[in-house]
């Protein structure tokens, strides 16, 4: 008899695992990607009052927007698309329903690739520029000439030579953590003055935004602006 009972518990529990496996999926965290802001890409030397010093000039960073589009897992057995567009701030979290397991890179472009789409919500947050969007808007202070400056970004129509980049991030693993699970890429805002091109802080006047030779070494600077800080599992 209790033989039997045991062998009752067992199915009943093995139906009950079968069920939560085709319906909850696998249990864990739901996974974050995380942005955040640095002067630097060295962890170990975090300066979190956001100031820096280039050519001599001492900067304090305000606040900074960006766009990026086409958000999206991906690997070997499917594509995870999680957002066509999005304003990202300083320190910004995105969070989702993983649904599956297993490891994937982290896709997404900065800026847009195909001006010539409506992107409502970029205009309801004033992203629209002429016939096209910006790409980064970024507010500083410097502190050796006690003004504030504005490091713009913007593709402006059709005919201009800025163009969105992709950036990838390998290693994210969705099933990594039962209570955390988070991928957090970091934005090195010193190397949009500095790598590979020394911008002139002087020169991010109003109409820098119209100087197709500053704003290509500016979105050339920007492409070194994301590293991964790190994954963290628990």
């Amino acid at each position: 008899m209790k033989k039997r009972i045991t062998n009752h518990l067992l199915s009943i529990l093995s139906i009950i695992f079968l069920f939560s496996s085709c319906f909850l999926g696998d249990i864990g965290a739901d996974p974050d990607i995380i942005f955040k802001t640095y002067w630097t890409d060295d962890i170990s030397n975090r300066d979190v009052k956001h100031i820096t010093t280039v050519n001599n000039d001492t900067l304090l960073f305000k606040k900074i927007k960006y766009v990026i589009t086409d958000l999206k897992l991906i690997n070997d057995k499917r594509v995870i698309k999680l957002d066509k567009s999005r304003i990202v701030n300083g320190w910004d979290y995105i969070t989702f329903d993983s649904g599956y397991g297993g490891i994937y890179q982290i896709s997404f472009n900065l800026g847009i690739e195909d001006i010539n789409q409506d992107y409502n919500q970029l205009k309801a947050q004033n992203f629209d520029i002429e016939d096209g969007y910006y790409f980064l808007k970024m507010a500083f202070q410097n502190k050796t000439k006690d003004s504030i400056y504005n490091y713009n970004i913007a593709k402006k129509d059709s005919s201009s030579k800025i163009s969105s980049f992709k950036v990838t991030i390998d290693g994210f693993n969705l099933s990594g953590g039962l209570f955390v699970n988070q991928a957090i890429i970091g934005v090195n805002l010193k190397n949009l003055f500095t790598k590979p091109n020394l911008i002139n802080i002087d020169s991010l006047t109003t109409g820098s935004i119209n100087n197709q030779e500053l704003q290509l070494k500016m979105i050339e600077n920007a492409k070194n602006m994301f590293f991964l800080d790190q994954f963290v599992y628990d």
